[in-house]
């Protein structure tokens, strides 16, 4: 399902993805809405439950209303379920419509007055179901496809009442307009933006998400045109929104095409449009010939701009191949190569993290495998502090080990601080243990965690001091213990003992 997901073109994820539910029963197709559930970085996730749950009205309409019912559901999969039902058996369809309540049922009405019914039945479905205003708004919506002039019909469009069909047809409408004359259809999308009809908040955003569907089909068709209209433009966030579209779609239909669409754009535009475009790659298929131009015109770039791409970049090639990703991301220079290793060995991470630990331990560059190492770290930490550890202490280099194995305790304490502390008195390197003792009884008796867990826990960072064997660490830790039992919480006694333990070398 998640090889399925990551298909761009519509077309072939449809056609896989059909090809795959096309003899399956209930069980197996619930548990694909299951697998698609957990496909929650998916950008295609809402349509692959669609077309699965057209396969389930196909085998058991029933339970596919129950089951989209009791999900958090889209309005499509709803529509596709009771549109297949109705095709069917159009007299359960309309039954099983009548039970249901608020937008559930408006949803179904709506559904199975779509289909190309005979007037009067679609009046007799209308009035059972208590659709009579919904008939009244498709019948409407009908009259203004049969509009040739765009203008007046965009004009009819925007007084309609419901909000829900109005928005429905301006969509249609500026799609048509701008296969004709895209810069009129995106000046009325921009006047809807700009002066949105009273008692409808979505307007404004509406707007935007029009204008960008003129752009889209503007640059598919007409790449120079679109382009000069930008360049026109000032550099507004609506503008920078329209040149994202803009990239996409031209790489959508050629990568070369769309890295030379980079190169004649405003120059405040450009870094908007590169990150867009470098992002896309990873929701889309990429051939090897264009996946070499990508990585090539990336090596091209200033150092500047390497750094800025490399965490989008990253994501669109661990998409294709982790191993590469992470030899490439090692193989950049300076800013870029730390951005692009976070990056890589952290998406690895969340699929495969045995995977990036094992590619972690191969950078030779220390300070690049301990940021990238301690990555991983805090992250295990929280959830297994013991393995979290274990790997922290497997490191060759003392520093990097050393600084890992602070990471873990560090997080550790934060929510276990007895059980940390237990783990560190039994550490048998004495440098490290003296070590994560002094910054860990630092951090336990700060205001910062009084702050946020309502006590300190100066007990503990009492019994790391008597457990540190440095005289330097020794020293230094008394005399912060000798500042907490004067200003935070006094105790003469206390205070006393630890300014004379100051400078005794015990």
């Amino acid at each position: 399902m998640a090889e399925i997901g990551r298909i761009a073109i519509d077309s072939r994820r449809n056609d896989s993805l059909y090809e795959l539910v096309a003899h399956v029963g209930v069980a197996r197709v619930k548990e694909l809405l299951d697998e698609v559930d957990a496909l929650d970085r998916a950008p295609h996730r809402p349509d692959l439950a669609r077309i699965i749950y057209i396969r389930f009205a196909a085998v058991d309409p029933e339970a596919a209303v129950d089951d989209v019912i009791a999900r958090a559901y889209r309005t499509s999969w709803l529509t596709a379920v009771f549109r297949a039902w109705a095709h069917a058996d159009l007299d359960a369809a309309v039954a099983r419509a009548q039970t249901l309540d608020g937008q559930a049922k408006l949803l179904a009405t709506r559904a199975i007055l779509e289909l190309e019914l005979p007037a009067w039945q679609r009046e007799k479905i209308a009035d059972r179901l208590g659709g009579v205003a919904i008939l009244a708004s498709m019948r409407a919506d009908e009259d203004l496809r049969g509009e040739t002039d765009f203008s007046v019909a965009w004009g009819k469009a925007v007084l309609i009442a419901d909000d829900t069909v109005r928005r429905q047809r301006l969509e249609e409408i500026v799609a048509a307009w701008a296969e004709q004359d895209p810069i009129a259809a995106m000046a009325a999308a921009t006047e809807l933006a700009a002066q949105p009809p009273s008692g409808d908040p979505l307007s404004p955003s509406l707007g935007l998400l029009l204008q960008n569907r003129v752009m889209e089909i503007w640059a598919t068709a007409d790449t120079e045109g679109a382009v000069a209209w930008i360049s026109e433009q000032e550099s507004t966030r609506t503008v920078q929104s329209t040149t994202n579209t803009l990239i996409i779609a031209v790489a959508q239909g050629s990568l070369a095409d769309a890295i030379s669409t980079l190169d004649v754009l405003p120059e405040d535009l450009v870094a908007i449009a590169q990150r867009g475009f470098v992002a896309s790659m990873s929701q889309r298929d990429v051939n090897d010939a264009d996946f070499d131009h990508l990585m090539d015109w990336y090596t091209s770039l200033e150092p500047a701009n390497k750094t800025f791409l490399a965490p989008f970049l990253s994501q669109a090639v661990v998409a294709r191949d982790a191993e590469r990703a992470f030899d490439w991301a090692v193989s950049l220079e300076g800013g870029a190569q730390r951005n692009a290793v976070l990056n890589v060995t952290w998406r690895i991470s969340l699929n495969e993290p045995e995977m990036a630990k094992r590619l972690v331990k191969t950078i030779d560059d220390e300070a690049l495998q301990q940021i990238a190492a301690e990555n991983l770290v805090n992250t295990e930490a929280a959830e297994d502090p013991r393995g979290a550890l274990d790997w922290a202490s497997s490191f060759t280099s003392k520093t990097v080990r050393r600084e890992l194995v602070n990471a873990v305790f560090r997080r550790w304490s934060s929510v276990d601080p007895d059980e940390a502390v237990r783990e560190v008195l039994r550490m048998r390197d004495a440098d490290i243990r003296d070590d994560v003792a002094s910054r860990i009884a630092s951090s336990l008796m700060s205001g910062e965690r009084a702050q946020a867990f309502g006590e300190s826990r100066v007990d503990l960072a009492e019994q790391l001091f008597e457990a540190i064997r440095s005289p330097d660490v020794r020293r230094d830790l008394a005399k912060a213990l000798q500042r907490y039992y004067v200003a935070t919480e006094p105790d003469p006694a206390k205070a006393r003992r630890y300014a004379a333990r100051i400078g005794k070398r015990d």
